[in-house]
């Protein structure tokens, strides 16, 4: 069997196949000749990988982009990023109204 259908079938175990199968738009027939052929819709691998939250480098390569990990990172940079800057606008504005030569201590 092919890479791509072992990682497809992989994504299927264990699950109701033609409930899948029905909600994505692929018969059954289908489904089962493109595990056996190896042969895949660009259209239903996408909707495969996207029902399974997975990427097409996944189901192609067997390689998982985490894309949802790079976005976690993005969020948490960003809050670190408006903490700092809230931080510095709260000490300049006790540095603004210290009066000249008290320390802000």
């Amino acid at each position: 069997m092919i890479d791509i259908s072992k990682r497809i079938e992989r994504l299927f175990s264990n699950k109701p196949v033609k409930p899948i199968l029905d909600k994505l738009g692929i018969t059954q027939a289908t489904y089962y000749r493109s595990l056996k052929s190896g042969i895949w819709k660009l259209e239903h691998t996408a909707n495969i990988a996207n029902h399974f939250g997975v990427s097409l480098d996944y189901i192609v390569f067997g390689v998982e982009t985490d894309n949802k990990r790079i976005k976690e990172l993005e969020q948490e940079l960003n809050l670190a990023r408006n903490y700092l800057t809230t931080l510095l606008n709260d000490k300049n504005r006790t540095t603004a109204t210290v009066p000249n030569g008290a320390t802000g201590d």
